[in-house]
């Protein structure tokens, strides 16, 4: 496959990295063979979001680019304008929103709403905004992202899918077509995709192909469609919660599994 998606991996998996531990770990993260790294703009990085040139240079040292930012749903417009020049002085297109709360009927429009005035606010900086379907929050099951993307402008807000939630959360379907129908379903909007897979016994604390996310299926359907930009790996936990392997193993093996699966 033409080199058209870049491969990046979160932080999550090292508990976030910052200060004097950021420069280690971006030498860790190019060692292993992937092209960027996605964080939390509020549960991590917040002290660099004030100087994204200087945040871009140090990735950019280690041959390094920013794939996505991860944002909690909240009302300081301003905070998230802060993100906005930080993403677009690290050329970052993906901002990840997560953590709303709330299934009643009403809740769903608040959140689509709420999505459409952050992407017309992101639009000048050439940002999509995208919802994460995650457990316990508003876009928990497939039904549940249905009625929320819904109340979306899809002019505004794009889609993306995170494959292990989906294989964990989209109940109402077969297990192993849980990710695919719902990539196949916005396959119009879909602009983003996490990879990250999900078991009983590690959660989804798993490298990818350990779980049973059906990534035969998904890697199908980005050769298909075809899928252009970044593919986020994003393993939950950091402390020896699978099979007591530590993240650059972990992270060693999703690489790898990637590689087989897409040649890239």
């Amino acid at each position: 496959m033409e080199k058209t998606i870049k491969v990046g991996i979160c932080s999550l998996l090292w508990g976030n990295p910052r200060g004097d531990d950021l420069v280690p770990w971006l030498k860790e993260v190019k060692a292993l063979g992937y092209d960027g790294v996605s964080g939390f703009a509020d549960w991590g990085w917040e002290s660099y979001i004030d100087d994204g040139d200087s945040f871009r240079t140090t990735l950019a040292e280690q041959g390094l680019e920013l794939a996505s930012m991860i944002v909690g749903i909240h009302f300081n417009f301003d905070r998230y304008r802060k993100v906005f020049s930080f993403m677009k002085a690290n050329n970052c297109v993906n901002l990840v929103c997560l953590g709303a709360f709330g299934k009643g009927e009403s809740d769903y429009g608040m959140v689509g709403t709420f999505l459409s005035y952050l992407g017309r606010e992101a639009r000048p900086y050439g940002i999509r905004v995208h919802y994460h379907n995650h457990t316990d929050n508003t876009g928990e099951s497939f039904t549940d992202m249905e009625k929320l993307l819904a109340a979306t402008d899809p002019k505004f807000v794009s889609v993306m899918c995170d494959v292990g939630h989906a294989t964990k959360d989209f109940v109402e379907l077969p297990v192993r077509e849980r990710a695919s129908a719902f990539l196949d379903s916005y396959r119009e909007r879909m602009s983003f995709i996490e990879l990250k897979d999900f078991n009983e016994i590690t959660g989804l604390n798993t490298p990818l192909g350990e779980g049973h996310c059906d990534f035969e299926a998904v890697f199908t359907y980005m050769r298909t469609l075809p899928y252009r930009g970044w593919v986020v790996v994003e393993q939950n936990g950091h402390e020896g919660k699978s099979k007591g392997r530590d993240p650059r193993e972990c992270a060693a093996i999703s690489r790898q599994f990637i590689k087989q699966g897409l040649g890239i």
